[in-house]
């Protein structure tokens, strides 16, 4: 016999509604996405999202949108849990209906939205937490008719709907211009897709570009990898249809280690290269999960941030992915983790040994230090070969004929002076002293031009280091050395030490 007492609802909506503030969203971009899907599913080619903050705290966030709009029903709906007209359907971003309220209320106790079909008519209707929890709100209101907030209103077009958060006090603490950074940055790679087909994204007026992560598609906004191999085309039937398939694809990328290895660690995470390792899982043309996703028994290492990879699959598998209902992890079913953890370890571990084997390669070999080893030609051989007979014949030809090879180390010393170096066959390695000001005030300065400054301050100290291999005998060599360290003192005491 069905029960069907009020006294005994299937959901008890005070509680609920405090419950589902703590859905798990990663950020506050993989929320803020849930209602960017939802305008990308309503025809939206423009998107506009207003972060209005006083210092560290955030007090409204707001999505526009130039979408179809919805009539008064569908807004009601809208703002139901699971309530969608859409449940399940797959030819979108969204799927199950939870995204507007439950990404809403996990950031902020109030959610208004404003939708109209034509100008002349905006319908409004709201969530409110505490309204909820206080048994004052046991329904979505009725939407009623109201006029759009003036600052949204230079930005409308003749359709489309405004979602307003409203006292956003799950909003991390932060200065506002790290909030719209930290977002312009995930919601790029997330939705990079979608902009390269002509959506436009802007965060308080600032344009948002799209960021890949495999680094070598020119469309974004760093790029200069290279793919690895052709891509891996998988067909899987259809979990519903089984008489059906549908595809995923599964690229790799490589980066540049002997271009990019002597960038700045600052322009290293500016460009996505370092603290970035692993898979970017995209449902047809939207990011859900970005992780250490397939890779069996290989444990993520520091060389692996050196290679990315991309599965994209039709939302038609989503049952194999496990795709959460907040569309920002995955739960892989095993018998994909079988298929894809089979070929993908192999592949990963094929790319952490090239990797690894392309920094052997270039390790104290910088740019300066490769110019300097193809001119070096030019230069006179020095007089004294450290380790050689005073005089050799042999290894002083072979210097004129081939040029020495250098290269440079950071280490920590106590002696006064702000480099030293030694000369062993042809091999001059300049080492430089991390304790004195030089290092600390100028050649490790932080900045966006440190890789050009850093090659022109190594072209220097390779040739005060080659012009001191030149002394011809001890006395020489003292009167050099001793040299070296007053201008050492004097370098410290005019930067300040």
């Amino acid at each position: 016999m069905a029960v069907t007492s009020a006294q005994y609802p299937i959901v008890s909506d005070q509680n609920f509604i405090i419950a589902t503030r703590d859905a798990g969203y990663r950020n506050l971009a993989t929320a803020i996405g849930e209602l960017l899907d939802n305008s990308i599913q309503a025809g939206a080619t423009s998107l506009r999202i207003f972060v209005h903050c006083d210092r560290s705290q955030c007090h409204q966030i707001a999505v526009l949108d130039n979408g179809s709009g919805m009539h008064a029903s569908a807004l009601r709906r809208a703002l139901q849990f699971g309530g969608t007209s859409r449940f399940n359907d797959r030819s979108g971003p969204g799927r199950f209906g939870m995204g507007l309220p439950n990404s809403s209320l996990s950031q902020a106790r109030r959610v208004e939205v404003y939708t109209w079909q034509t100008a002349q008519r905006v319908s409004f209707s709201y969530l409110d937490v505490d309204e909820v929890a206080q048994g004052m709100l046991r329904g979505i209101p009725e939407p009623q008719n109201r006029q759009l907030p003036s600052w949204a209103v230079p930005h409308t077009t003749k359709s489309g709907t405004l979602v307003v958060w409203c006292q956003c006090d799950r909003v991390p603490r932060v200065d506002s211009a790290i909030l719209v950074d930290n977002l312009r940055a995930n919601l790029g790679r997330m939705y990079r897709y979608y902009l390269w087909d002509a959506l436009t994204l802007l965060i308080n007026g600032q344009q948002v570009y799209a960021i890949d992560p495999l680094l070598c598609d020119r469309r974004a906004t760093h790029s200069g990898a290279k793919e690895y191999g052709a891509p891996l085309v998988y067909t899987l039937r259809v979990p519903r249809e089984p008489k059906r398939n549908a595809q995923m694809k599964v690229r790799f990328s490589e980066f540049p280690v002997e271009k990019w290895h002597d960038l700045s660690p600052p322009d290293k995470r500016l460009q996505g290269i370092t603290r970035q390792a692993g898979v970017s899982i995209v449902r047809g043309k939207r990011e859900v999960a970005f992780g250490w996703f397939f890779m069996g028994g290989k444990r993520k290492e520091n060389y692996d941030d050196w290679w990315r990879s991309e599965i994209v699959f039709d939302p038609e598998l989503d049952e194999y992915f496990g795709v959460t209902n907040t569309k920002q992890q995955i739960v892989p079913a095993p018998e994909l983790e079988d298929v894809l953890s089979r070929d993908l370890e192999q592949i990963a571990r094929t790319l952490n040994g090239r990797v690894r084997s392309a920094f052997n390669n270039v390790r104290n070999d910088s740019r300066a230090a490769r110019v300097a080893v193809a001119l070096d030609r030019l230069l006179p051989p020095p007089a004294v070969l450290v380790g050689q007979p005073r005089g050799g014949t042999s290894t002083r030809r072979q210097a004129e004929a081939a040029g020495l090879r250098y290269g440079l180390e950071e280490v920590a010393s106590s002696d006064d002076s702000f480099y030293s170096f030694r000369l062993t066959g042809r091999k001059l390695t300049v080492f430089l002293n991390t304790n004195h000001p030089f290092y600390r005030r100028v050649f490790h300065k932080q900045g966006r031009d440190m890789n050009q400054e850093r090659y022109h301050w190594e072209c220097v100290l390779f040739a005060l280091a080659r012009a001191e291999a030149e002394a011809k005998n001890e006395r020489e060599i003292d009167y050099c050395r001793r040299k070296r360290i007053r201008w050492s003192n004097a370098l410290a005491i005019f930067l300040g030490n």
